[in-house]
């Protein structure tokens, strides 16, 4: 997947010093996946690629499977992504901070094999 990171500040550079993902379907954790450290310049986004790979250990509880089936047969497949991200800004020499960021996206996508994103949904808070 391709995760768009954004620094909408204009004033300063930030540096996320941790990135996690973890991808959801219905209440289990299917995958989870660290992000290298990187630096955004001011007002500036980037998309970072993703690798999500979850195994075939993973099993879904009774009621997600039968709620997959029924998803496969409609052609989309709901996800949730959470995130945690631990950002610093520096303005000027002098003055730093630094904060934690949560996200929670929601997100469906077709079937096999194409897996086309058709809809989402994200939310963030600091």
């Amino acid at each position: 997947m391709q995760a768009n990171f954004t620094n909408p500040n204009r004033k300063a550079k930030m540096d996320f010093s941790y990135a996690v993902l973890d991808l959801y379907y219905g209440r289990t954790l299917i995958a989870s996946q660290n992000v290298e450290p990187f630096s955004l310049p001011r007002a500036v986004y980037s998309l970072r690629v993703v690798q999500m790979v979850t195994s075939t250990q993973v099993r879904l509880p009774e009621a997600e499977m039968e709620r997959l089936k029924t998803q496969l047969s409609y052609n989309a497949v709901e996800f949730e992504i959470k995130g945690a991200f631990q950002a610093r800004a520096k303005l000027g020499s002098m003055l730093r901070y630094s904060y934690r960021l949560h996200a929670d996206c929601t997100f469906t996508v077709n079937g096999p094999p194409t897996g086309v994103l058709t809809a989402k949904y994200c939310k963030t808070k600091g």
